[in-house]
C-alpha cells in the first residue's frame, strides 16, 4: 500500500475520505471505490499515478464507483502497484489518496472440443504471451471426474474418481498432457493445474488453472493406455462391489511412471471412524472384502520424494441383487410420419425394478407366426418401427437390470397394420 495522503478539505468531497481499487486479480480494468465521499456533481479531472508515473484522464463526470483502466504508464506488466488517485475541479485539488492494486498473470488450459471417450485428448497449460514465468520447480495435475456434488464438495458419492501427479516444469511452465480419454460412469471431468516451487522443504504454489468439461461416448475403455506424462490409474475389477465379496483394485503405471515406496488405503462410508484398510509395499493390486454397504474409496499413493503420484476410485458397495425386473406387454399405436406402402407403428411399455435399477430393454418381433428376431437393444421405454402391410406382427419386451438380472418376456397382441381410405366404411 502506498503511503496514504490526507484528503484535501472540501465541502463536496468530504474530509477523511478514502479510495480503494475493486477488480478481478487478472484484469487491467477495475473500479475506484470512494468511501466517505458525497457526489459533488459536475465534471472532474481524475489523475492516476501508478508507481510514481502520472497519467491524467480527460475530464469525466464523477462516479462512485468510477471505472478506470490500468493500461497506463507504471502499471505495465504484472505484479503489485501503488496508485495515487487525485481529483481536481478545474485547477483546484479537492481529493488525493493512495491505493494499491495488483495484476496477476492468468494460467489457462486449452483443450479440444468436443471431448470424446476413447480418443486422444490434449490439455495445454498456457501463460499470457507477454509473461515470462519464474523458475517453478514442478507442475501439479489433478484430474477428476464425477457429478457436481462430487467435484464441488469432494463428496465420494459413487461417481467420483481422481488422479494426482506432479511433473517437472519445462522452462518454468507446465508441459502439455496428451492421453486417451477413458470412459467413466459419470462423464464430467475436471482438470486442475498448479505450479509450485520446492521452498524450505515444502511446496510454495504459484498460478492455478481449472477447466471442467463433459465428454461424448465413443470408446468404452476404462484404462488410460497412452500418456505423455507419468501417471497412475486405479481401477476396480467391478463397478458393483457386493457386501461379503472380495473386490480387487489394480494400479496401472503409464507414461514412464514408477511406483517407488507406496501405500494402498481404503475406507468404507463416512463418519469419524469408518472401516479402514491399508497395505504397504509396491504391490500393483489390493483386495478388500467389505462387510457393509457404503461408498468404498480406495487409493494408491507413492509416498517417497517431492513429486506426488496417486489415484483413487469409489464405486459403492451394495447388497447382492437377485430380483428380476418386470415389464408390461408392449402396446402398439399408429406412429407419426408419412404413410405410403409401409405403416409407422409406435410401441410403448413400462418397467420396474426393486433392486439396483433398470439398465436396458430387449425388443423382439415375430412376423406371420415365424421366429422371433431382435428389433432393438434400448434404454428407452418406447420404439417406433415401420412395418410393411399384409403381414401379422407381434412384439415382446424384457428388461435387464444393472445387476445383470434378466426379466421374463412380455408379449403383446398380434396385429395387422393396413391403410384405409378416409371414406372407407371400416372407419368409424
Amino acid at each position: 500500500m502506498a503511503a496514504l495522503l490526507p484528503a484535501q478539505a472540501s465541502a463536496t468531497i468530504g474530509v477523511g475520505a478514502t479510495v480503494g481499487m475493486d477488480k478481478d486479480p487478472y484484469a487491467r480494468t477495475g473500479n475506484l471505490v470512494f468511501e466517505g465521499v458525497t457526489d459533488p456533481g459536475g465534471t472532474y479531472a481524475v489523475t492516476l499515478s501508478c508507481d510514481s508515473l502520472a497519467h491524467e484522464t480527460a475530464p469525466i463526470a464523477f462516479a462512485n464507483p468510477l471505472a478506470v483502466s490500468l493500461d497506463i504508464p507504471g502499471c505495465q506488466g504484472y505484479g503489485a502497484f501503488d496508485l495515487v488517485v487525485t481529483v481536481r475541479d478545474g485547477v483546484t485539488q479537492v481529493f488525493q489518496h493512495g491505493a494499491s492494486t495488483s495484476i496477476a498473470p492468468q494460467l489457462t488450459l486449452s483443450m479440444p472440443d468436443p471431448a470424446i471417450t476413447g480418443h486422444m485428448f490434449t490439455i495445454n497449460p498456457q501463460w499470457p504471451a507477454d509473461y515470462t514465468p519464474p523458475a517453478f520447480d514442478g507442475c501439479r495435475w489433478e484430474f477428476r471426474w464425477g457429478d457436481n456434488r462430487a467435484l464441488n464438495l469432494n463428496d465420494a458419492n459413487e461417481t467420483f474418481g481422481s488422479m494426482l501427479f506432479d511433473v517437472p516444469t519445462v522452462g518454468g511452465a507446465c508441459p502439455t498432457w496428451t492421453f486417451d480419454l477413458p470412459w467413466v460412469p459419470y462423464r464430467q471431468y475436471e482438470a486442475t493445474v498448479s505450479l509450485f516451487t520446492l521452498a524450505g522443504g515444502g511446496h510454495a504454489f504459484g498460478g492455478t488453472a481449472m477447466e471442467r468439461f463433459t465428454a461424448t461416448v465413443d470408446g468404452l475403455g476404462r484404462r488410460i493406455t497412452t500418456s505423455t506424462l507419468p501417471i497412475a490409474q486405479v481401477l476396480p475389477n467391478t463397478y458393483t462391489p457386493i457386501v461379503g465379496s472380495p473386490i480387487t483394485y489394480t494400479r496401472y503405471l503409464v507414461g514412464g511412471a514408477t511406483a517407488g515406496v507406496s501405500i494402498w488405503d481404503a475406507r468404507l462410508g463416512g463418519g469419524d471412524n469408518p472401516p479402514h484398510w491399508t497395505k504397504g509395499g509396491a504391490s500393483s493390486t489390493f483386495t478388500v472384502t467389505p462387510w457393509s454397504t457404503g461408498n468404498l474409496v480406495v487409493g494408491w499413493t507413492r509416498t517417497q520424494g517431492d513429486f506426488l503420484l496417486g489415484a483413487n476410485y469409489d464405486p459403492p458397495v451394495r447388497y447382492r441383487d437377485w430380483l428380476k425386473p418386470n415389464t408390461t406387454a408392449p402396446v402398439q399405436r399408429i406412429g407419426t410420419g408419412a404413410v405410403s406402402g409401409d405403416v409407422p407403428v409406435a410401441l410403448t411399455w413400462t418397467a420396474a425394478d426393486r433392486g439396483w435399477g433398470l439398465d436396458r430393454y430387449q425388443l423382439d418381433k415375430r412376423v406371420d407366426g415365424g421366429a422371433w428376431t431382435r428389433v432393438a437393444n434400448t434404454k428407452s421405454k418406447s420404439c417406433t418401427v415401420v412395418l410393411p402391410q399384409g403381414h401379422a406382427y407381434r412384439f415382446r419386451i424384457r428388461a435387464i437390470d444393472k445387476a445383470g438380472n434378466v426379466g421374463a418376456w412380455d408379449e403383446g397382441v398380434t396385429f395387422r397394420p393396413g391403410i384405409r381410405a378416409d371414406a372407407s366404411s371400416s372407419i368409424v
